[in-house]
């Protein structure tokens, strides 16, 4: 999986894989799919079909290049139908086109995931390692995913070419992946302080000017204190056998090579089967998005009114200090929260939409248009968890 970004912003995602070419161990053909949106629930699952069937009956393969470059995109929630023998396979796409956060989870204990993603939300600057470049895309992915509904505005490089890897000296906040053989020379350059991340070995080290790795927990700033608790303990509810699954995290590049499966399938009967996103990840998206609502959902009765300029402004100080501030933790997570470009973004068109609401009476999430599901979904659940919302429902 690789993402080619243009000067105006927009992104072209391609989903690829590599065979053997059939007789032969030193060559090898690529399938490369490109796609304007990031259809991950289609394009994974539809490329796993065709490995498999690039091992057991290769002269099948063909037949379902055409069909999925024939058929029209399906709206999300709907199907993609794929005529196969002896089995049809029905592809879902998901509602809001996320990855699958299996890989993530079988190379990453809950507590370096919860790390790498408390570093995200602080804007540091994150080196992702493996021998994997399929790991190292879907872990990339997968952080990003985890973000939802905020939108990392930095450098994004899933797998970072060795050419370039200069990249990783920037200044700025970034997320790169790089191939573990070309670490050594990264390492060697002048890095800003930087997190890296081992996805092979499961462990992080932070480096600071000095080039001395330490632990990570050494550092280690308080992940929003209560609400970061209850979230690794949904987590560990949800992924109860974590140290088995970091077990198969080891093997995870082998059984991709295999043509592993990581999207789950369901046999409606004899002749049909259906992939999907997982439950597993299902399950995580909607852990870390009650995570978002409880610990800083309260941000919609933070706007007031400026009378001067006859504007909403959104108060940082209410918003710090309003929530329930069971321990210096949070209170210092949602300073940093503050500081953040992702959550100023987040802020900078829902303003106007409470100066809409104000003159017509419709809720926020009325108010504003064009919003993405999970961003709908989001601004919906903090309208009904806050306190003058359930007042108006009465």
């Amino acid at each position: 999986m690789f993402v080619l970004t243009d000067s105006s912003a927009s992104k072209l995602y391609g989903f690829c894989r590599r065979f053997p070419q059939v007789g032969s161990e030193d060559t090898s053909e690529c399938l490369v799919f490109l796609s304007q949106a990031p259809l991950f629930s289609i394009l994974e699952p539809a490329l796993e079909i065709i490995q498999t069937r690039w091992i057991l009956a290769p002269w099948s393969v063909l037949t379902v290049v055409q069909q999925l470059r024939d058929k029209k995109v399906p709206a999300p929630g709907s199907f993609l139908n794929l005529s196969l023998t002896p089995r049809k396979a029905v592809l879902k796409r998901d509602f809001q086109d996320r990855v699958s956060l299996r890989l993530l989870f079988q190379s990453l204990s809950i507590d370096n995931v919860l790390w790498v993603l408390n570093s995200i939300l602080f804007e540091s600057r994150i080196i992702l390692t493996s021998y994997s470049l399929s790991i190292l895309s879907a872990c990339a992915h997968a952080f990003l995913a985890l973000m939802e509904p905020f939108s990392w505005p930095h450098i994004f490089i899933p797998i970072l070419p060795a050419s370039i890897t200069h990249y990783a000296c920037a200044p700025m906040p970034f997320i790169v992946g790089i191939h573990k053989d070309c670490l050594k020379d990264v390492l060697e350059m002048p890095l800003d302080s930087v997190t890296i991340v081992d996805l092979d070995t499961d462990s992080i080290s932070v480096r600071k000017l000095t080039l001395e790795p330490t632990s990570p927990r050494s550092s280690a700033q308080g992940f929003a204190g209560n609400a970061g608790s209850r979230l690794k303990k949904r987590l560990a509810s949800i992924v109860p056998n974590s140290r088995s699954i970091r077990q198969m995290g080891k093997d995870a590049l082998k059984k991709l090579q295999k043509g592993g499966r990581f999207y789950s399938e369901s046999k409606f009967n004899n002749h049909v089967s259906c992939f999907s996103i997982d439950l597993i990840s299902q399950q995580i998206y909607d852990a870390v998005l009650s995570f978002f609502i409880h610990s800083m959902g309260h941000w919609i009765r933070c706007f007031e009114i400026e009378k001067s300029l006859d504007a909403f402004r959104f108060s940082v100080h209410k918003f710090v200090t309003d929530s329930i501030a069971d321990s210096q933790e949070t209170f210092n997570f949602l300073q940093t929260i503050c500081q953040s470009q992702y959550f100023t973004q987040f802020l900078s068109d829902k303003a106007s939409a409470f100066q809409v609401r104000s003159k017509s009476g419709l809720r926020i999430s009325e108010a504003l248009s064009g919003l993405s599901p999970p961003m709908f979904r989001f601004v919906r659940l903090c309208e009904v968890i806050s306190a003058e919302d359930i007042l108006s429902f009465s």
